[in-house]
């Protein structure tokens, strides 16, 4: 169905000749890593994958538009398959008030402003080898976020509806919902769990000041096979009920704060028995800060925590809180030739009062980046050391290339 999607809407774009403008746009990674150390095996080996996943990620997206309506298509390619869709919508805007989206896809409005890292905690804890245990046996769950942890982004990976309300008569105010009704196509889900599920957030921006943000994301169905109503997937507690409130400071030039809370309202012991993974009720706080008030010099800093919320451990029916905590500094000088950058991302779970389920996580690297007009190629070192009784060091070179027009 997929497919026929993508070209119905593809063919449209090219042959509709009511359409005024169309644009294509992409962005993709590609990583070679010459070499990492597989300490399991104790051996060095070689691999091609993506920063983020297992194999180079492209994406291409396709767009046209009249005065009032448009489409939106995102091809994903990647090594397995071509057609994979991660954006493909038709949108109405009678005025400038008012915008339905209707299909799959993003809208970023209100998404937390200050991305973390610069991908190398990925390669300094081993996760795109996967060699090290899964995420909670040797190392913190939780993981230094993008801005979706900040705040979350409207994001439907089902087909749905996003309505986008921007009054004229409060310039910087912004009202979105999102529904994913789709379970198997043109089944539906039952009205009630559509409309508990939704995602429905409201922000206020005064340019060169603040960005305040309030949201609610319904758990949509009690069935776990209906939770597909859930409207937004972006989140590790992606089908909790939960609330959002995101504060973005920028009225100091050169320096951008942007801070997150998410409450969950749900329990959901068993998503996986590991703690925090079983995380019930938990409180979850990101930060992240932008500094270029330095001519040729950046700091990025992030710090992304889990607190109160209860965890099933193995120890009969006990259980117990473990918060974790993590945090990323990663700066960078843009020289003449070159821009030269560090990363050191560090994490922590901490179990109960018998040290039960303590876990700590640390990562560091340098690179070197070289920008060509729509990309840049970069390659650095990174590492991680033992903090834990089943760790060892672990190293990677990856080299990788970026582009985005």
């Amino acid at each position: 169905m997929k497919k026929v999607l993508c070209a119905l809407i593809l063919t449209v774009c090219l042959a509709a000749p009511g359409f005024s403008q169309m644009r294509m746009n992409g962005w993709g990674r590609a990583v070679w890593v010459p070499l990492f150390y597989d300490y399991k095996n104790d051996e060095l080996r070689s691999t091609v994958q993506a920063s983020y996943g297992d194999q180079p990620d492209f994406e291409f997206a396709f767009s046209a538009s009249s005065t009032n309506i448009g489409v939106d298509v995102g091809v994903i390619v990647n090594a397995v398959q071509f057609n994979q869709i991660g954006n493909a919508k038709v949108w109405w805007k009678p005025g400038p008030d008012f915008k339905l989206h209707i299909g799959l896809g993003r809208v970023s409005t209100l998404r937390g402003k200050v991305d973390s890292s610069t991908g190398g905690y990925a390669y300094a804890r081993g996760r795109i080898t996967q060699l090290t245990e899964p995420n909670g046996k040797n190392e913190p769950i939780v993981m230094i976020s993008d801005g979706d942890g900040i705040f979350s982004r409207f994001n439907l990976s089902k087909m749905g509806v996003i309505l986008e309300i921007t009054p004229r008569f409060a310039p910087g105010l912004f009202i979105g919902a999102a529904l994913a009704p789709e379970y198997t196509l043109n089944s539906g889900l039952k009205a009630e769990d559509v409309y508990k599920g939704i995602h429905a957030a409201i922000g206020y921006e005064i340019n060169d000041f603040c960005h305040l943000r309030f949201g609610y994301i319904g758990g949509g169905s009690t069935d776990p096979a209906g939770k597909v109503g859930n409207a937004a997937q972006n989140w590790d507690f992606s089908y909790d009920r939960r609330l959002e409130a995101a504060f973005a400071l920028s009225m100091i030039p050169g320096l951008l704060v942007d801070i997150g809370v998410k409450l969950s309202r749900e329990e959901h012991p068993g998503i996986l028995e590991q703690p925090g993974f079983s995380l019930e009720n938990p409180l979850y706080i990101a930060l992240g800060i932008m500094y270029t008030g330095i001519d040729k010099f950046k700091l990025g800093f992030a710090i992304d925590g889990h607190f109160a919320g209860n965890a099933k451990v193995s120890k009969g029916d006990r259980v117990t809180s473990a918060p974790q905590v993590a945090f990323n500094i990663y700066p960078s000088y843009s020289f003449d030739f070159c821009d030269v950058g560090a990363d050191f991302s560090y994490g922590m779970q901490l179990g109960d009062e018998e040290g039960l389920n303590d876990k700590k996580a640390l990562g560091f690297g340098l690179y070197g980046q070289k920008n060509y007009g729509h990309g840049n190629f970069r390659i650095g070192f990174y590492a991680n050391a033992p903090m834990n009784e089943s760790q060892e060091w672990g190293m990677s070179i990856p080299a990788w290339i970026t582009y985005s027009f």
